[in-house]
């Protein structure tokens, strides 16, 4: 048997439909996060799957629940996705979470209050940052 990644809506086909259980693999996690945990690019797999592929290379099957979604950002994972976090917390005993999160967020913050004015700073005019030249 092969490591399993699994979202949540296809965890009863994937999984139950098919017999098995998380007592058929080694390891049980469960992700969360962004693109990192859910794909990082269109025809890139996500750090879950190579995990999986790592676990197989070494003859150990590992049955990981992703619930990641490409885009997140922290704010929204701790608050859309509560419920959902919770209730797969609670459906087995995980030998490890699998958390990403802050790359969106630091993506979202340089647009606010304005570019160059917020967390990331805009070079385009060639000179210093505001407070260097103080």
């Amino acid at each position: 048997m092969q490591s399993i990644v699994v979202k949540p809506l296809d965890f009863q086909r994937v999984i139950v439909d098919q017999g098995l259980g998380a007592v058929d693999f080694k390891y049980v996690f469960l992700a969360e996060g962004d693109s990192w945990m859910e794909r990082s690019a269109v025809l890139q797999g996500s750090l879950p799957d190579f995990l999986g592929f790592l676990y197989d290379a070494r003859d150990e099957t590992v049955l990981i629940v992703n619930l990641a979604m490409f885009g997140d950002e922290l704010r929204r994972i701790g608050t859309v996705q509560r419920r959902e976090f919770a209730y797969w917390l609670r459906q087995f005993r995980y030998d490890a979470v699998l958390f990403s999160a802050g790359g969106n967020d630091y993506i979202d913050a340089a647009l606010d209050p304005g570019p160059g004015q917020g967390i990331l700073n805009s070079f385009v005019q060639g000179g210093p940052p505001p407070d260097a030249e103080a």
